[in-house]
Order: structure tokens, then sequence, then C-alpha cells
């Protein structure tokens, strides 16, 4: 197998070492205390972002400690929640913060892209409904004591919104087996005007008032511009860290020209300039050119 040039690439990009079998014991022992010393002097090495408080919100600004304070309030509550916001803003890491945060944390959480799924599937995928054999259970099902999120809850078709509807207000689920009590927590985000929807008759009136027992709005990106560099710093970890690039930080004017941009896609727009430039850096330092 190694004279194949994917196994040779893989083995380069994602092993520490490589054995062939038998795997005399001492080379492994010394392989692995050799790699924990490593990852010792890394935690060294990168800087910590963050804590455990800060569940996975990462930003050191008003509005984000407002909105970690808000998920540690509502979040134990069990209700439904309407998380606003605009796209890119972070609206699912919101939700998986909640769950975390709640007595469901041990349970499922499941995000469903309500935008990905036509309406046969959505009908299939979430509640079941005239789903093949093979399929396996719904979503809804795996999730049993868990949470769900409903991302792009808007565009569902009204069909869709009845059968959640009918889902929140019996709590169950017809299965090959028969009907099924299911008990999850409902989460809904979108990035649209939801009460523009009300009005105009795209969404159901009875449905919002289901989700929207509670309503957290994330804050975008031009709101806590004070976190871009700690966001850039925190990506540029992350993906340095996953392609297993030298690149450890950045100039001061490569710093300065991503917290002059806008960023209209918010914190997803942020992260791809920062991906990118630890792709193609070649350096520990990312300068202001490698963000072109």
């Amino acid at each position: 197998q190694l004279g194949t040039d994917t196994i040779c690439q893989f083995i380069v990009n994602f092993c520490i070492d490589f054995f062939t079998a038998p795997i005399p014991d001492a080379q492994l022992l010394s392989t692995i205390g050799h790699q924990l010393g490593m990852l010792k002097l890394e935690k060294k090495v990168w800087p910590s972002f963050g804590n455990s408080l800060d569940m996975g919100l990462i930003g050191e600004s008003i509005p984000m400690k407002r909105l970690r304070d808000q998920v540690k309030r509502i979040g134990p509550t069990d209700v439904s929640i309407l998380i606003s916001g605009e796209s890119g803003t972070g609206k699912e890491a919101v939700a998986r913060a909640i769950h975390k945060v709640s007595s469901r944390s041990h349970k499922p959480f499941m995000s469903i892209n309500c935008r990905a799924l036509n309406e046969q599937r959505f009908q299939a995928e979430v509640f079941g409904i005239a789903a093949d054999a093979e399929m396996g259970p719904s979503l809804l099902e795996q999730a049993d004591g868990g949470t769900v999120l409903f991302n792009d809850i808007l565009t569902i078709s009204k069909d869709q919104q009845m059968n959640l509807l009918r889902f929140l207000q019996e709590g169950t689920i017809e299965t090959r087996e028969g009907v099924k009590n299911v008990n999850v927590r409902i989460l809904a985000a979108n990035s649209s005007d939801v009460e523009k929807a009300l009005i105009d008759g795209d969404f159901n009136e009875e449905l919002y008032h289901y989700i929207n027992v509670l309503r957290i709005n994330v804050p975008s990106l031009k709101e806590r511009a004070s976190d871009i560099a700690l966001l850039a710093r925190f990506y540029l970890q992350e993906f340095s860290k996953e392609y297993n690039s030298q690149a450890k930080s950045f100039s001061e004017d490569a710093l300065k020209a991503l917290t002059r941009y806008f960023w209209p896609g918010n914190v997803r727009a942020l992260m791809n300039p920062v991906k990118r430039a630890v792709l193609m850096s070649d350096s520990v330092m990312i300068e202001e050119h490698h963000l072109d």
C-alpha cells in the first residue's frame, strides 16, 4: 500500500509516524510518549482562547458578553427559543451553547438545514412521513430527549409548517411501529424578518408563537468589531492545527486590514481569508498580502 501515492500523501499530511506489522511494543510506546510530550509543548506555544464558561461563543465585546449572559440565563429553561441574526453571525453556535447549558446536554443535538431540504425530503427525514423503508428513524426520533435546531425555518413550506405545529402540539410522530412520543426541545433560527413573513402570510402565526417563547438576537460582526482580531487569531490557530501549517500569528498590518474591513458576511466571511492565508502561507507570520 505504501506504493500508492494517495496513501503516502495521507501519511505525510496527517500522521506523526507509521508502523508495519508486527508492531514492536518499545517503538510504539516511544512514539506515544513523544507525541504526549509534543502535545504538552503545543499547549505552551498556542494561546488559549476563551474558557469553559464561554460555551464556544468567542468574544470579549459588550454584545458578546451580553449574549453569553442570555444563553446562561435562558438555556436551562427548556422552552422554545427563536434565534435571530444576520447570515454568518453564528446562530447555530448559539443553539449549541443553549443545548450545552441545558439539562438535555447529555442527549443528542440535531441541526436541520431547512433550506437544503425540498418538501418531500423534509417531510420524510424530519417526520418520517412516507419515508422509504430503508431510511431508518426520522431526525426527530433520533433526537429524542435532546435538542433540535430548525435552521432557516422560514424556508419550510406551509404544509411542513403545519406538520411541525402538529408535532409541537401533540409531541408525537408516526413510526412503522405506531405512534411514538418524542420529547425534544425546539430551537429555530432565521436571518430574515419573521414578523414580515407573518404579515405577508408566509408563516403560520400559531407556529410562530410556539417557537418564539423566548428570543435571542445574535450581534453582527459590525456590532462587535472589537472581537475581529480575537476571532482571527482563534481561527488561525484552529486552521493551522487542522492543516498542519506553520502559520502562527498575524503581522500588525494584516490585523489592521482585517479590522478595517466591513465583513458583510460576518464571522463566516472572516473565516475564509484566514483559512486561505493558512493554506497559502509558507511562513510563521501571516502578512497582509496573504489575505488577498
